[in-house]
C-alpha cells in the first residue's frame, strides 16, 4: 500500500480548455461472449475501440474480479495481448457484497475488442457488460460510400481509428503506455480527419501545447506535445504539422485565429530549421 506525500504543485494557472469535452459517445453491446474456464469469461465487442467496460456484478464481499484487454484472441478463446508491447492491461473490481454493483473506470481507458473477465461466480450475460466509447466528442462531418464493401470497410477502420486517438489532443495509439501527441503522425494524418470531423477547436489547443514546448532562445520544438515522457526536442523536420495543421485548419474553415495564435512560433521554428540544417551544408 503506497503512502500520500507532500508534493510541490505544478505552477502555472488552470484555464478552461475551450474545446469539446471528452465523454461517452456510444455503447456497444457484446457480439460474443465464451466461458474460457470457471468463472472466466471473454467477451468480443465486435470492434477496436477505446473506452471502458461497464460490468455489472453481484458476489460476496472481498471478491476480486479482474479484467483484461487486448486486441487479439487466442485459438482458445482467451485473450492474446501481444499487439501491447509487453503490457497486461488489468482492471480490478473488489466487491463490497451488497447487491448488484457497477464498475465503470471514468479515470483511465483503454483500445481493446477483447476483455478477459475472471473472478464471477455468477454467469456473465450480455446485459451485464457494455462497451463504452469514449473520447473527445467532436463532430463527424462527412461520410463515404462506394458499392465496394472492402474499400467502405477500410473507411470505417480509418474513422474508427482517428476517433480512438481523440483525447484532448491527437495521440498515436490507444492500447499501449504511449499515447501521446507525435507530430511525425499528424504530418500525414490531419487533412484527412479535418475533412471526417470538426477539429478547428481540438487543434487550436493542441498546437498550444506545441507552443508551450518551444524554446525562448533556441524556437526549437519537441516532437510530441505536451512534451513528457516520450519524444526528444529539438523535433526533426518530419514535425511539420506544427506548419501543416494551422493553415489546414484555415484552408478547410476559414479559421483565421489559429494562424494569429501561431504565426510567430512558427517562424521561429522555421528559422530553428532553416540554421540547423543548412549550417550542415556550409
Amino acid at each position: 500500500m503506497g503512502k500520500a506525500f507532500w508534493q510541490d504543485s505544478p505552477g502555472g494557472k488552470v484555464r478552461a480548455q475551450m474545446m469539446e469535452p471528452i465523454r461517452i459517445v456510444e455503447e456497444l453491446r457484446p457480439v460474443t461472449i465464451w466461458q474460457c474456464g470457471d468463472g472466466i469469461y471473454t467477451v468480443d465487442f465486435g470492434r477496436n475501440f477505446a473506452g471502458w467496460i461497464r460490468l455489472l456484478a453481484c458476489g460476496r464481499a472481498g471478491q476480486e474480479i479482474t479484467m483484461r484487454y487486448a486486441e487479439l484472441l487466442n485459438e482458445d478463446h482467451t485473450i492474446n495481448d501481444s499487439s501491447l508491447n509487453g503490457l497486461h492491461v488489468t482492471d480490478k473490481f473488489i466487491l463490497k457484497g451488497s447487491g448488484t454493483e457497477v464498475f465503470e473506470p471514468k479515470f483511465t481507458y483503454h483500445g481493446f475488442r477483447y476483455v478477459q473477465i475472471e473472478g464471477l461466480e455468477t454467469r456473465l450475460s450480455e446485459e451485464h457488460i457494455m462497451g463504452c466509447v469514449v473520447h473527445s466528442s467532436v463532430k463527424k462531418i462527412s461520410d463515404f460510400r462506394t458499392d465496394h464493401e472492402l474499400l467502405n470497410r477500410f473507411y470505417q477502420c480509418m474513422m474508427w481509428t482517428e476517433r480512438s486517438n481523440l483525447y484532448g489532443m491527437p495521440t498515436d495509439c490507444p492500447q499501449r503506455s504511449e499515447r501521446v501527441g507525435w507530430l511525425n503522425d499528424m504530418t500525414v494524418r490531419n487533412e484527412c480527419a479535418l475533412y471526417n470531423y470538426r477539429l478547428p477547436m481540438l487543434y487550436r489547443k493542441w498546437t498550444g501545447d506545441i507552443r508551450d514546448t518551444q524554446g525562448k532562445v533556441t524556437g526549437a520544438i519537441s516532437d510530441t506535445a505536451p512534451f513528457f515522457r516520450m519524444g526528444q526536442k529539438p523535433a526533426d523536420p518530419v514535425s511539420s504539422s506544427f506548419l501543416l495543421v494551422p493553415w489546414n485548419v484555415y484552408c478547410f474553415y476559414g479559421e483565421k485565429k489559429i494562424l494569429e495564435e501561431n504565426y510567430d512560433s512558427c517562424k521561429r521554428w522555421a528559422a530553428n530549421m532553416l540554421w540547423k540544417y543548412c549550417s550542415r551544408m556550409v
